[in-house]
C-alpha cells in the first residue's frame, strides 16, 4: 500500500526543539571531531579515496568514540569502521596487504608514543562493499602492558611485528631479543613465526641474529 507523502498541518503549532532542564539551549548531537586524514586507492579501481579519522564525545562516556571514514571517489559512497572508545587513534600507512585489489589502511591504535609503529597496529580493508579488520592474530592486536616494546613495519609488500621478550627501558642502546612474526598475503592476515632475533632501538627493523 503505498502512502502519499502529506504536508504538514499548517494550524498545529510546530514541535518545540528538546532542551536541557539545565540549559535553556537547544540540545545537540556533538559534532564528530576529524583527527587524521589520508588518501589512497582502497577499492582498487585506480582513484584515491578519501580516508578520515574522527571521534565524538558522548556526554557519559569515559573516552572519544573513533571511526574510520573512507569516501569512495568513483560512488561517493561513504563506509565506515567503528573502532570503539579510545584515548586516541592514528593512520600509519596504506598499502596492498591481501593480494586483492586496492590498498589496507593500517592504523595506530591508542598511540603512547610519536613512533606510531609501537602502537597496536589496526588493519583494515574493503571486502564486499564493507570496511573490515583482517588482522585477526590476538598476539599483535592485545595490548600488554608488562614493560614489553612491540613494533610494526611493512617489508616486501607485507606487515611484520615483533615483541621483546623482556621489558625494555626508555632509551636502552644495547641490543635486544624479540620474538617475530610476518603475515603472508591472504584475506585474513595470520602471523607466521619467523623465529627469535636482535634488535636495537635506533634499528628496530634490522633483524639480527643474536649472540650467545
Amino acid at each position: 500500500l503505498a502512502l502519499a507523502a502529506t504536508k504538514p498541518d499548517a494550524q498545529k503549532d510546530p514541535v518545540a526543539p528538546a532542551t536541557s532542564p539545565t540549559n535553556p539551549e537547544t540540545v545537540t548531537d556533538p559534532e564528530p571531531i576529524q583527527v587524521d586524514r589520508d588518501k589512497a586507492d582502497v577499492d582498487g579501481d585506480g582513484k584515491l579515496d578519501e580516508i578520515r579519522v574522527v571521534s565524538s564525545e558522548e556526554p557519559d562516556a569515559v573516552l572519544p568514540d573513533f571511526q574510520v571514514v573512507v569516501e569512495l571517489s568513483a560512488t561517493r559512497e561513504t563506509v565506515k569502521f567503528p573502532a570503539g572508545q579510545l584515548s586516541d587513534l592514528m593512520l600509519g600507512a596504506t598499502v596492498n596487504l591481501d593480494g586483492r585489489p586496492g590498498e589496507e589502511i593500517l592504523a595506530a591504535l591508542e598511540p603512547q608514543s610519536v613512533d606510531l609503529h609501537r602502537a597496536v597496529p589496526l588493519v583494515l580493508s574493503l571486502h564486499d562493499g564493507e570496511l573490515v579488520s583482517i588482522l585477526a592474530d590476538k598476539t599483535v592486536t592485545s595490548d600488554v602492558s608488562d614493560g614489553t616494546r612491540t613494533h610494526w613495519w611493512v617489508h616486501d609488500g607485507q606487515l611484520w611485528w615483533w615483541r621483546s621478550k623482556d621489558p625494555v627501558a626508555e632509551g636502552e642502546q644495547s641490543p635486544y631479543a624479540v620474538d617475530v612474526l610476518r603475515f603472508p598475503r591472504a584475506a585474513v592476515l595470520r602471523g607466521v613465526s619467523y623465529g627469535t632475533r636482535c634488535v636495537t632501538s635506533l634499528a628496530a627493523t634490522e633483524l639480527l641474529p643474536c649472540g650467545d
